[in-house]
């Protein structure tokens, strides 16, 4: 009995000590756009479109540029700078299907697409966690579970852009504004490379 129960005890000992092997999720978080409005186009201008939710503290908060270098400091962030780019990839596909649609003829209009963006202005809001508002007629929420590292939200974006076409030399310079609803998870390369 003696010897059983000292058996017993050796092998908790070991298993406390002994390595834990795991097969853990190992991922980084990703945001994606789920759909984009575009607001307002002014095409030429060199200035931001303001919009309402900078001065409405209550739902949005502003995102804050503090070295006045004319970028939201959030999106100048390591972290952040593929996120920004995932939201100006589907605005600026959007932007351009707009003004081709309307005036295929217009010198904005990319036929064979945009090779570069410059962004020389820009300012954000982001929807303050649990309120809600509605893009593209569908209606978003800002959540985010810290369990699993889910989020979903929007941001209101003002931009000037200054951009290139495919093919060509000459810049062109648009003001624009626009709601970016996205989903934000924790995702590996394999399944970002499959979207």
């Amino acid at each position: 009995m003696t010897t059983c129960f000292a058996g017993i005890i050796l092998l908790v000992c070991l298993l406390c000590v002994a390595p834990i092997r795991s097969n853990a999720y190992v991922c980084s978080n990703y945001l994606l756009p789920t759909t984009t409005e575009l607001r307002k186009i002014e095409l030429g201008r060199e200035d931001l479109i303001p919009q309402a939710c900078y001065k409405n503290s209550k739902k949005y908060d502003v995102l804050l540029d503090e070295d006045s270098n004319g970028t939201a400091d959030l999106f100048e962030s390591e972290d952040y700078v593929t996120r920004k780019g995932n939201m100006l990839f589907d605005a600026s596909v959007r932007y351009q299907k707009k003004i081709c649609r309307e005036d295929p003829k217009s010198s904005y209009c990319c036929s064979r697409g945009i090779e570069s963006i410059d962004i020389l202005k820009h300012k954000s809001c982001w929807l303050k966690l649990g309120l809600t508002t509605k893009v593209n007629g569908k209606k978003i929420q800002a959540a985010r579970n810290f369990e699993n590292g889910t989020a979903t939200g929007v941001f209101k974006m003002s931009d000037v852009w200054s951009y290139r076409c495919n093919g060509q030399q000459n810049t062109k310079i648009v003001a624009i504004t626009f709601d970016s609803a996205y989903a934000d998870g924790c995702t590996t390369p394999d399944q970002v490379w499959r979207m």
